[in-house]
């Protein structure tokens, strides 16, 4: 079980939002919207705010990775990565998704036809100034 904290609370991880009705970029911040209830007046009407206004109003966190994609949880929360952290020793008992080898392909540098799992253990036995430059080249790359 995958779990980060947020919010000084944990949760378990659930998926992330490369939903493709987002758009070709998947989901992120900026793009993934919900009914927001004004909790200081409760006859309110609901109103549709972004995960990245949200937590602009609610927090006053300025996101700057807002276009990478966002986590899921069990409990239905969106979260922007930024503002996860990991647990430690978290394993992670999933089989992965063929499917989505070619969203990850292009930041670990691993052929399509390798499955996921063996692109994920490749790039985690890697060095860590290694590992660090694949990430940030990732981000380089994601950012629109």
């Amino acid at each position: 079980m995958t779990e980060f904290i947020a919010e000084s609370k944990t949760y378990t991880i659930k998926d992330f939002c490369f939903d493709q009705k987002y758009g070709p970029e998947g989901g992120h911040a900026k793009n993934v919207k919900f009914m927001l209830k004004d909790k200081k007046r409760p006859d309110a009407p609901r109103v549709e705010t972004s995960v990245y206004d949200y937590f602009k109003r609610q927090y006053n966190i300025d996101l700057e990775f807002w276009y990478l994609p966002l986590v899921k949880t069990e409990k239905d929360g969106t979260f922007p990565m930024e503002v996860c952290h990991i647990l430690e020793n978290q394993t992670y008992k999933f089989k992965t998704d063929p499917e989505q080898v070619s969203l990850m392909s292009f930041s670990l540098e691993v052929p399509l036809i390798v499955s996921q799992t063996a692109a994920m253990i490749k790039f985690a036995v890697t060095r860590p100034p290694q590992r660090i430059q694949s990430v940030q080249d990732g981000v380089r790359m994601l950012k629109v």
